[in-house]
């Protein structure tokens, strides 16, 4: 089953109907396997006499695209996982699903740290977007999961330092298909904690989206909930003035009725209501028109 935020709670997982999701002959093929370490070291290191039928239940796939390591993965069960990705090859670790989700993406949407650290140890490709643009960034950032935005950025640091770097740039800068970097996610689903560990580990804070060109302020000041952008120009220290695409700061986007206490923090802070915007408007020539 490809995993959507709806099929998540951020206490427990919920009975998403994976466990009947199997079909019969996948289901079978992984009861089979009964967790049996013997069985799948003989299988691992027996080369061509590795048990086929053993390999081939890891790869085959639901109607959904899924295979059973992304359905144990989904359905939590981090020892069948774990023994799962024994078997595979690193090409085979990165098989997508319908919706372009590896294993390790789901992985890190249920948050297994092992399961993560095993996929990376393994070589799973960490660029991988789903069908959606996201990567696994995307993805720790849309549901808060800390931790496995820790194990992304410290358990890869095995692999070539130039390597590394541009892969941890690539994950924190690309945009999703909506136009957002994971920190721009991270802000708008209102995972703070895990917006500051983005940026400790170098994510751009003023970082315009792809679409208008706002920033995670501009988003903020635009949906107005005032502790919330409080709480951001304090903890984050955003550029207060930075321009959209057409000019805009996010005290243009307080011109409208209500949005007075947003205003109000924003120029308290150092926003400039002279500031004018592509058509040569200004927060104070609008709203103080007569003066």
């Amino acid at each position: 089953m490809a995993l959507q935020k709806k099929d998540i709670c951020t206490d427990e997982l919920v009975d998403s109907g994976l466990g009947s999701s199997f079909p019969e002959d996948i289901r079978d093929g992984v009861e089979n396997l009964k967790i049996n370490d013997e069985s799948l070291t003989n299988s691992q290191h027996n080369g061509d006499n590795a048990d086929q039928g053993t390999y081939g239940y890891t790869l085959k796939k639901d109607k959904e695209g899924d295979s059973s390591l992304h359905l144990s993965i989904a359905i939590g069960n981090e020892d069948l996982a774990l023994k799962l990705i024994s078997l595979l090859s690193q090409e085979s670790v990165n098989a997508q699903n319908d919706i372009g989700q590896t294993p390790l993406h789901i992985a890190v949407i249920i948050n297994m740290p092992s399961v993560i650290r095993r996929l990376i140890d393994i070589g799973a490709d960490l660029g991988i977007c789903d069908s959606f643009g996201n990567n696994i960034v995307h993805l720790a950032a849309e549901y808060g999961n800390d931790r496995a935005v820790i194990e992304i950025f410290t358990h890869s640091i095995h692999r070539d330092m130039r390597e590394l770097s541009k892969i941890c740039h690539y994950l924190l800068e690309s945009r999703n298909f909506q136009g957002f970097t994971p920190f721009h996610v991270a802000i708008r689903e209102k995972k703070f904690d895990t917006a500051l560990l983005l940026r400790h580990v170098g994510a751009d804070v003023n970082a315009m989206d792809g679409k208008a060109g706002y920033s995670s302020l501009h988003h903020l000041v635009e949906r107005g909930n005032l502790a919330h952008i409080q709480l951001f120009i304090e903890k984050f220290k955003p550029v207060i003035d930075a321009q959209s695409f057409s000019g805009l700061t996010p005290l243009h986007l307080t011109m409208e009725e209500g949005s007075a206490d947003v205003a109000a923090i924003l120029i308290l802070n150092g926003a400039d209501p002279e500031k004018e915007c592509m058509d040569g408007l200004s927060w104070y020539s609008v709203m103080y028109p007569c003066q």
